[in-house]
This record gives structure tokens, sequence and C-alpha cells, in this order.
């Protein structure tokens, strides 16, 4: 959830909360069919509709590319022990930070974010791997888009995440991946980021001589030691590639001269103080379940505070457009300045720099929403192969047609 995903029957990968208390979970993962849905296109005058976006050669070219990056999900690198399913649901245990003093006004968006429900741990995970940090190198071509949206942001994987918070200035961060040792690391995040003050000190954290300090953390910021034990096993067995990701991520944004929590001291500070003041809520959530995502939504709506930004990475590689995901995304707090971000592994529709390996596309929250509840599009590969145009941004693409007309609806799951 760029990310990490796992896979239970069908995933998600953005929504499992537990602010210093729950738990989280991401996308199962099953192959899906994709068919041909008969539709006008509609240009806009700003955009420009890719030329292969029909015909069968670029569909099987799509198919045969995007099968062979199956290999490897988009949102995370992958490192570190998987461990049986039984070892899984024993560290997938409810986290729960000390209790703290909040202002009135953060009590209470605490008190509707805390009771997001996770949803069930996965009987396996995408490739039996952990996605420790995200494998996508180009968020950057989204930050104009995303600058100052505020609001809320739920995405799956890890340092993306907070990547895009700070560019955002969210409100509140709500990381969702449906493996819970994903939701584990984002609380050792929590933890570190109670003490760092500089960027250089957060990576510090996560060198292999750090390993008494993280847990000195751990235990002073749950009020149970016990809360402690599964985090600290995910930072042992993923520290290494966090680290070294986290240094690369320094490293490339300084090269390209663009600023993020990695590397400007007023970004870390915004997603350090939102830990702080006790407005992060990492959960295990499946964007095709059937609880964390409607909960998400409903928490949004109870504080009045609209989704703004929905990443869902490479998550709709994985999954048709089932009906309980159509409810899911139509159930989003969203309002006319939300955006939903994704990525994809095909080459073919273009990246961001010579060797990428993903795809960046955005769409409005509302139109994502309303082509789930009127189209019969199948699924995400389908929406992009012959729905998106091309912007100004090498790598970027967008969609924002109206979806078809129709006269079968698709299927939407119950709210």
């Amino acid at each position: 959830m760029s990310s990490g995903y796992s896979v239970s029957t069908i995933l998600v990968g953005v929504l499992a909360l537990s602010v210093a208390g729950c738990s989280s979970g991401q996308p199962s993962v099953t192959a899906s069919a994709h068919s041909e849905e008969s539709a006008d296109e509609h240009s806009n005058p700003a955009t420009r509709t890719v030329a292969d976006d029909h015909g069968a050669e670029a569909q099987n070219a799509a198919e045969a590319e995007e099968g062979a990056a199956d290999s490897q999900p988009s949102d995370t690198a992958a490192d570190g022990g998987t461990g049986s399913a039984d070892e899984r649901a024993a560290t997938a245990r409810d986290s729960t930070a000390p209790a703290r003093r909040y202002s009135e006004e953060v009590s209470e968006i605490r008190r509707h974010f805390l009771e997001v429900r996770p949803d069930p741990i996965p009987d396996s995970l995408i490739h039996e791997t952990h996605y420790w940090v995200s494998n996508e190198n180009a968020h950057y071509v989204w930050r104009e888009l995303i600058d100052d949206l505020g609001g809320v942001i739920a995405g799956v994987g890890t340092d993306q995440v907070y990547m895009m918070a700070a560019w955002a200035e969210s409100e509140i961060i709500v990381p969702v991946d449906f493996d819970q040792e994903i939701v584990n690391i984002h609380f050792v995040y929590g933890a570190i980021l109670q003490e760092a003050e500089t960027p250089d000190a957060f990576l510090a954290f996560w060198r292999d001589d750090a390993e008494d300090e993280v847990r000195r953390l751990l235990l002073a910021f749950y009020e149970d030691p016990a809360d402690a034990t599964a985090p600290m096993a995910a930072w042992r067995n993923g520290h290494r590639r966090i680290y070294r990701r986290l240094e690369r991520v320094q490293e490339r944004y300084n090269d390209l001269g663009i600023g993020s929590f990695m590397n400007d001291a007023d970004q870390f500070a915004y997603v350090r103080d939102k830990w702080r003041q006790g407005l992060v809520f990492p959960v295990r959530g499946d964007l095709t379940a059937n609880t964390t995502l409607r909960d998400i939504g409903i928490a949004c709506e109870s504080v009045g505070t609209p989704m703004r930004v929905l990443y869902l990475s490479n998550a709709e590689q994985y999954f048709e457009y089932t009906p309980d995901f159509r409810r899911n995304i139509i159930a989003q707090h969203f309002d006319e300045r939300s955006l939903l971000l994704r990525t994809r592994p095909m080459i073919s529709l273009g990246v961001p720099y010579p060797g990428g390996d993903y795809h960046y596309n955005y769409q409005a929250g509302l139109n994502f929403a309303q082509w789930l509840a009127e189209s019969r599009v199948e699924d995400g590969r389908d929406l992009l192969i012959r729905h998106r145009h091309r912007t100004g941004t090498e790598g970027l693409s967008v969609v924002n047609d109206d979806p078809p007309q129709t006269s079968r609806p698709p299927e939407v799951a119950a709210p």
C-alpha cells in the first residue's frame, strides 16, 4: 500500500486502524479476469487519451507485462521472515499506547478513529513476504497535486504514507495495511518519533546498534510492556531494509531538490508532531473486506474531516472491483478536493524516469466513487488502460472522464 500488501482473499491495503491503540491489515490477492467494456471515450481538452488505450495488442501486452511484475508487489520492498499464520496471529493483538492528556478536540477525534475495527488477519501474504518499505521511487509526481490538501490521508505501506502526509499537511494520518507486521512497524515509527527531533536522529534508530534504545522507547510508549513485544520483533526483522530505504530517500530527494520528511526539518517535524499529538492511527485493513474501510468512512464523517488523500499503491493489481470494494470506496467521506492515488507496474503506460518500474495515476475521489457506483468497469487495469489521459508530467496520468452510461448498473454491497 509503493507499499506492502498481504494476501488474504481479495485484498486491499489501506486501512486497519490502531492509533496508539489498534491493529491493521492489507489487501488480499486474487487473480482478476479482464473483460472489455464498450464505452465511448470522453476527451478532455486539457489532456490527451493515450493512443493504445484500445485494442487487443495493447491489452495482451499489458497483461504480459503486469504478470511479470506480479513477482514484486508495488508498494514495498520485501525483507525479513514471515512466520506461520499462527505466529502472525500471536503478534496481531491490538497495540495500546499509554494514556496521555489530549485536548477536548483531539480526544473526540481519537474516540472516533479508535473505534475503527481491524479486518481479519489474512490467511496468507503476497509471496509470503513482509513489505517493510516502499519500492516506488517517484511519489514526487503527486506532490503539487496534494500540496496542502489537509483532511485525512489513508494509505497502504510505510514510509511513503508519511512523505505524502507531510506534503498534504494532513490533519489525521491513517496508515492501513493487511499485514499486521506492517502495522506493528508503524508503532515503532511512533515510539521513535516521541524522541527523535531530526531526520538524522530518526534514521539512527534503524541502525543495528540501536536495538537497546528502540526497546527503551517502546517500553516507554506502551503502558503494558507485553504490547511492545510484537513491534520490537518487527523492528528486528525489518530495520536493516528500513534504514537503507530511508537513507536512499534522503539522498534522492536532496538530489531532486524536493523536500520530504527525511530531508526537510519542517516536514519531519510535521510528521513527528502528528504522532505526538495522537493523530496517527495505524490499522490492519483490507480494501475488499467488510469492516475497516467502512469504519474509516464513518470516523471521517463523524469528526467532519474529509478523506482528502486515499493512496492505494498498486493494490488494485490483485483484485477485481467486487461489490464490497465498490461499497467501501463509495462509503468514504470524499469532497470536491479529494484525490485517489494509485500505481501500476506497467512500463508500457509510461514511467517518470528511465529504468522506472511504476506508472503513477490520480483520480478525483468523487469521480472514482461515481465510476464504482455507475460503471461496470471490472478492475483497475481496465480503468487505466482504457480511460487514462496523459498529463504534462512524464509517467503520470489522470482518470477524469465521467463513467459510461450502462443499462445494467454494477452490483454494490449494502452500506
